[in-house]
């Protein structure tokens, strides 16, 4: 055992001295990100948007941190915790300026659809109600859907580390440049169809719906409200997650976190299944139309099919290992 380890780290090491400083699937990722966060902070300024200065300077820090911790690692032969970082790194700089362009986009943002939303669930034969009454009906049905729900927190993690460790680069690249380039397409179609959700245009009582639901479905209105009626212009970002209702990014990301984990061994099926649990978990825990979740998933294959033609395929370099020929 400890002598399989050890050739392993010889040959990590020794590819390293004929690998590039960066690896070139990496960069349309990075581009998007450095592109997006360029267009937020370009956006904020020429709206007058003000960010909450106590959660500028730890982001800068992190993602700072990240980077130099990545590019280190690969420098000294670590390539898989080089690409751990830098995909946290990018993951960390897409979000943050999707959601500072999300409450730029709210300011111009048209009124309410919700109506056209549910027109459009009822031509497909859904009633959001029917599906909320039933939940009602069966309580532990909630719990275990707003578990599933939360799990867009950790799981992005922990598909970057399951990809960035067991060596599958390209895939953990494509992964993040799909997710940029999704969170790229639901901010330009955010603004032409925002919603209240169902619990607020149903006039469902907060106090009637169980404690595992969170308090964000009746907050949506008044979101909104107050940077695209009322000028607010200093802002937390950090409040703003979770106003878009079409198309559906949970949905989305739920998607592409089940493409990435399809080639894990043994969990993969698995985990893309409870992938696609916490996509669907959106309509009751998120406050979505159905429609919400069908351009959400949408969105997500037309944002993989663009990232597998943009992250290049590296050029194999061939080492010799137990007389066959293997590469990063």
């Amino acid at each position: 055992m400890i002598s399989v380890v050890a050739n392993y780290a010889r040959e990590w090491t020794a590819v390293e001295r004929r690998t590039e400083f960066v690896d070139p699937r990496s960069i349309p990722a990075a581009a998007t990100g450095a592109i997006l966060l360029l267009l937020a902070l370009v956006s904020f300024a020429a709206t007058n948007f003000t960010l909450i200065p106590t959660r500028i300077y730890p982001g800068l820090l992190l993602y700072a941190w990240l980077m130099l911790g990545g590019a280190m690692s690969r420098k000294y032969g670590m390539l898989r915790v080089s690409a751990w970082l830098t995909s946290i790194a990018t993951l960390t700089v897409v979000s943050a300026a999707a959601l500072m362009l999300m409450v730029v986009a709210t300011a111009w943002a048209a009124p309410f659809q919700d109506s056209v939303l549910i027109e459009a669930d009822r031509a497909m034969g859904f009633k959001w109600l029917d599906l909320y009454n039933l939940f009602m009906a069966n309580p532990v049905m909630f719990d275990i859907n707003s578990a599933l729900y939360r799990l867009i927190v950790p799981l992005p993690y922990v598909m970057m580390t399951v990809l960035a460790f067991s060596g599958d680069y390209r895939r953990l690249w494509v992964l993040m440049l799909a997710w940029g380039v999704c969170l790229a397409f639901t901010i330009a179609i955010y603004p032409l169809f925002p919603a209240v959700g169902p619990y607020e245009y149903f006039h469902i009582d907060q106090t009637t719906a169980p404690k595992a639901l969170s308090a964000y479905p009746w907050l949506f209105d008044e979101k909104i409200a107050a940077i695209r009626d009322h000028g607010q212009r200093v802002v937390d970002p950090k409040d703003f997650i979770g106003l878009v209702s079409l198309p559906s990014f949970h949905m989305a990301s739920a998607v592409l976190l089940a493409w990435a984990a399809l080639t894990i061994r043994w969990i993969g099926k698995p985990t893309a299944a409870l992938s696609l649990g916490m996509g669907l978990a959106a309509a009751i825990s998120g406050s979505h139309y159905l429609i919400d979740l069908i351009a959400g998933a949408g969105l997500s294959i037309l944002s993989l099919w663009i990232a597998m033609r943009l992250t290049p395929v590296k050029t194999e370099t061939p080492r010799r290992r137990h007389g066959s020929f293997s590469c990063y």
